[in-house]
């Protein structure tokens, strides 16, 4: 589970959230509504933030990293350039036709999101 802070009056799931609640959700809830633009990660000052728990598997989760990372492909892709990129860089065995957010969503799982994140560096040395 992890933070956010809305950023709009959101109706999300049947529930009404408004400007600026802070709540806790899923991550995969978490990840929808910051790629779409309605919330952000909030962290508070004393709680530590990149090391949210463990999984069943008991590998670390950095939720707030991947949120930002989400936050971040959203940004500076559309869902047509993401989608050719994805091809551009080598991104595979990721289905194209998802909706933006879950594509960004796969892409973070499936580990291969540096490979976006390093043809941004290449285009900011040219």
């Amino acid at each position: 589970m992890a933070k956010l802070r809305f950023m709009t009056h959101t109706r999300y799931q049947g529930e009404r959230f408004r400007k600026d609640d802070i709540v806790e959700l899923s991550e995969k809830d978490v990840k929808f509504l910051v790629a779409n633009g309605l919330a952000v990660a909030h962290v508070a000052l004393d709680e530590e933030s990149t090391n949210v728990g463990t999984d069943e598997g008991g590998s670390t989760d950095r939720v707030p990293e991947k949120i930002e990372l989400a936050k971040q492909i959203d940004e500076e892709w559309k869902l047509d350039e993401l989608r050719d990129d994805m091809d551009e860089v080598g991104i595979v065995g990721i289905d194209k036709s998802l909706k933006k957010a879950d594509l960004i969503e796969a892409i973070i799982e499936s580990g291969q999101a540096q490979k976006l994140l390093d043809l941004l560096e290449d285009e900011g040395t040219e």
